[in-house]
């Protein structure tokens, strides 16, 4: 498994996961937020902040962090924000999470952050599965009221 930074080629890949953890997570594909999404792709490319894992050439997944993210009631000098960790499905129970999850926190010692800070969705059952062993710690849950 090869892990690295991503290239703009990588774009329609790295959309591919996003509408893809968009359907998992039941949120509608909403242009305007796709729109969002590839401008802050672009963005993180450029900045290093996509990395891609390959298997004999085909991309498995990726991992998107963001290096200046800052969430509420967080001390933002301490953490590295996860943006999103993808696997595609025939990768997935092959490691390639672990390993992108490895790269996160590589990347966070290089910055002097102590810790990873992410969301998951409640609805999102892969990720959830994905991330227990990791012990993570609930800071705070948003919810939504339907008017």
């Amino acid at each position: 498994m090869n892990i690295r930074t991503a290239v703009p080629e990588d774009l329609s890949f790295i959309f591919a996961g996003i509408k893809e953890t968009q359907r998992v997570e039941k949120r509608s594909e909403n242009l305007l937020v796709l729109e969002q999404e590839s401008k802050s792709a672009v963005s993180s490319i450029e900045k290093s902040e996509i990395w891609i894992a390959e298997r004999a050439g085909e991309k498995a997944g990726f991992i998107w962090v963001k290096t200046d993210f800052h969430a509420m009631h967080m001390n933002s000098d301490n953490y590295l924000w996860v943006n999103l960790i993808y696997v595609r499905e025939k990768f997935r129970q092959k490691g390639v999470g672990r390993l992108l999850h490895e790269e996160a926190v590589r990347i966070a010692k290089d910055l002097d952050k102590s810790e990873l800070a992410l969301d998951i969705f409640d609805v999102n059952e892969v990720s959830k599965l994905f991330y227990s062993p990791y012990c993570l710690q609930q800071v705070y849950t948003i919810y939504t009221v339907s008017f």
